[in-house]
């Protein structure tokens, strides 16, 4: 902008923009007044231009890489533009939607990173930033050694029938390296297919504990899961011990038993049914078998006797007992005695 003092007295002031001027550099000015009988200089003033990006080049360098640490070093910006704020050390993975992240901000020439994720893919980038605005360098490439894996959980067992369970598990939270397919030998042969998560583990015991672990392993080491336990499914009972029958007087039998061991029983044992061998009147149902097993009493399964009453004196009585789960049910074999004499004196059994 130009103002002009006419002969009548009109002032000429002058405004200058210098332009393509350096950031952050220093300038000096002054204005000289010029006539026709001479010139004359205004005192100098220095101005500075704000700080701008910094230029140059901008070099990171990654070494010392482990499973999880790297070593950087990084120079300055050849043109720094201004003064260096802050350098911040960020990276990203070939992950697809994983934000960027940060590792470092601050104003050291290096770092030492002590938290990397074994067996990553890791692109390392540094920004050098003044007030005026930031620049990059470029990318670094850094792949972390394999580690022994970590997290592997606990298997999942889901009983299929009393001799067969599933059997699976997830892979490790952290494989921390790589599974490596065997070589083929032939063209024909089928190179190794990753290990499986899945397990059917057959002919096993019915109703019977069984603890699974897995192990994950890689080159470097193996991650151990916690032990699950889990059952089979129950099955028809296979033996019931055979009870034992004592006389107590001339009409009552004292019959008792032992429980069948979980592998006879192979299930939660519910009931017992005590059985008497009887013989029918014939007279009532001419078309009835002469002898049939008849109930005596369903017990549950912590009782293990029975008194039996109201028999005849001096007779012989024949006696099974019958064991059940939840599938089915199996009986003894057979056991006998005879009732006392009438007027015998009563056996008494603790």
């Amino acid at each position: 902008r130009e103002y002009y003092r006419l002969p009548s007295g009109f002032v000429v002031v002058r405004e200058y923009y210098d332009t393509s001027l350096q950031p952050f550099t220093d300038y000096k000015y002054q204005v000289e007044a010029e006539n026709s009988a001479g010139s004359v200089l205004s005192p100098a003033v220095t101005l500075r231009t704000p700080a701008g990006s910094p230029s140059g080049d901008l070099q990171l360098y990654v070494t010392g890489i482990t499973a999880t640490s790297a070593s950087f070093s990084w120079n300055q910006p050849l043109e720094a533009n201004g003064v260096i704020q802050k350098y911040t050390l960020t990276s990203r993975t070939l992950e697809p939607g994983k934000p960027q992240e940060k590792h470092y901000e601050g104003l050291n020439r290096g770092v030492v990173l002590t938290n990397l994720r074994p067996f990553e893919y890791y692109i390392f980038t540094l920004t050098a930033c003044t007030l005026g605005g930031c620049l990059s360098s470029n990318d670094v490439k850094a792949e972390m050694r394999s580690a022994p894996p970590q997290g592997q959980g606990p298997v999942t067992i889901v009983p299929f029938n009393e001799t067969v369970l599933n059997v699976s598990w997830l892979p490790p939270s952290q494989a921390n390296g790589q599974y490596f397919p065997r070589p083929t030998v032939t063209p024909q042969e089928k190179t190794s297919s990753p290990p499986s998560t899945r397990l059917i583990v057959v002919n096993l015991q019915a109703y019977t504990e069984y603890e699974f672990q897995v192990l994950s392993e890689n080159a470097l080491g193996k991650a151990a899961s916690e032990w699950t336990r889990a059952r089979t499914l129950e099955a028809v009972p296979l033996r019931m011990p055979t009870p034992a029958v004592l006389p107590i007087s001339h009409s009552q039998l004292n019959v008792t038993w032992a429980e069948p061991n979980i592998k006879d029983i192979r299930g939660k044992l519910l009931t017992y049914r005590l059985y008497v061998y009887m013989k029918m009147d014939l007279q009532i149902n001419p078309n009835a078998p002469p002898y049939k097993w008849q109930v005596v009493i369903t017990k549950i399964s912590s009782k293990n006797s029975h008194v039996v009453s109201d028999l005849l004196p001096f007779t012989n009585y024949t006696f099974k007992v019958e064991a059940c789960n939840s599938v089915g049910c199996v009986n003894s074999s057979e056991a006998s005695s005879i009732t006392g004499h009438a007027g015998q004196v009563q056996v008494e059994y603790m």
